[in-house]
């Protein structure tokens, strides 16, 4: 029978060598840097996401939003509001289905969202310093790969 090995030996699983301890430090770091980051723009870093999120996908359903985003209705909902009231998006019902919400990004979120990109890709190359090119894009399949695995073993 051939057992797959796994990176962390039981035995061996100190903070520094724990897989989801160092994923979750750095996603925190990143999330505090990013959240200075946007502070001039009054936004969060879950502003910045959504914003993202509408500009690969335009008019899209807002429960669909949420599953692709990984944010839960009722927070996506009050970020949706108050990212309406700064008018860098609009929402309007969906033609056929009336309890569906779409929403987009407004021609001011379209000009803002290079602005809000910059930063993060700053953040990102902060974080990736001394990371040669290739070793950063294994380390982005490997992350989605992890992810992958998890959702099919229907962990996340």
């Amino acid at each position: 029978m051939d057992e797959k090995k796994t990176i962390v030996e039981p035995e061996a699983h100190q903070l520094d060598q724990s897989l989801g301890f160092l994923i979750n430090v750095a996603a925190r770091s990143m999330r505090i840097a990013l959240e200075e980051g946007l502070k001039p723009f009054e936004l969060t870093p879950t502003h910045w996401l959504i914003m993202r999120g509408l500009n690969e996908k335009a008019d899209a359903i807002l429960s669909d939003l949420s599953i692709m985003l990984f944010i839960d209705n009722a927070t996506l909902t009050r970020h949706v509001d108050k990212l309406s009231q700064m008018g860098l998006i609009r929402r309007k019902r969906h033609r056929s289905d009336r309890r569906a919400l779409l929403v987009s990004l407004t021609d001011k979120g379209k000009e803002l969202l290079p602005e809000l990109d910059a930063v993060a890709n700053a953040i990102d190359r902060k974080a990736t310093e001394g990371i040669n090119i290739k070793r950063a894009e294994q380390g982005l399949e490997w992350l989605k790969v992890l992810h992958e695995n998890l959702v099919r073993n229907g962990n996340s």
